[in-house]
């Protein structure tokens, strides 16, 4: 066993469902990110302070892992069930940032 496997590095790094995020451009193209690379970019776009910014970073994850993370036993029910509570956890995080958006 190397040391990714032991401690989950390769796949804490590259978990499938923050991989290979569909997008389109305004070309109507479709082009794969990773989640980071969207989170990234979306903040910088939107210039918040850093509280805002953490909170906004999560909320983003939540939403782009979405319907996309789910375990070899989980039936279509429990897919949904996780993708509402990933929506849930996104919009937490966006009041969040709401709270903290003024703050220094």
């Amino acid at each position: 066993m190397n040391e990714n496997e032991k401690d989950g590095g390769e796949i804490v790094q590259k978990a499938p469902h923050y991989q290979n995020i569909p997008f389109k451009n305004r070309k109507n193209e479709t082009m794969e990110l990773e989640a980071w690379e969207a989170i990234t970019s979306i903040l910088e776009y939107l210039n918040l302070n850093e509280a805002s910014s953490w909170a906004m970073g999560d909320a983003l994850k939540y939403i782009l892992r979405c319907g996309r993370k789910f375990g070899d036993q989980m039936t279509g029910n429990d897919i949904k069930l996780k993708a509402v509570q990933d929506l849930r956890k996104a919009a937490y995080y966006i009041n969040k940032a709401a709270d903290w958006y003024f703050e220094k």
